[in-house]
């Protein structure tokens, strides 16, 4: 699978703070941090070719009840 970024979520946005945990955490360096043109807050960019699909950014990821960042399986794989 991939890591999907749900912004509706993200503490960045929703608390008004830095985050910044699931770029910290990908062990495939396949988040990175974004600068908001709007407001300069940072949030979260994947870049899927490089995601591995293993959940440390969902796992390590403070918003709840519903994390920012999940993990959507391969098509391959909802059979």
């Amino acid at each position: 699978g991939f890591a999907v970024f749900n912004k509706e979520n993200c503490v960045v946005f929703t608390d008004d703070m830095n985050c910044g945990n699931c770029a910290d955490h990908c062990p495939a360096s396949a988040i990175t941090m974004l600068d908001d043109p709007k407001d300069y807050r940072r949030f979260p960019v994947v870049e899927k070719a490089l995601c591995i699909g293993c959940g440390s950014c969902e796992y390590h990821c403070p918003a709840t009840p519903f994390s920012a960042i999940h993990v959507e399986g391969l098509e391959v794989h909802k059979a």
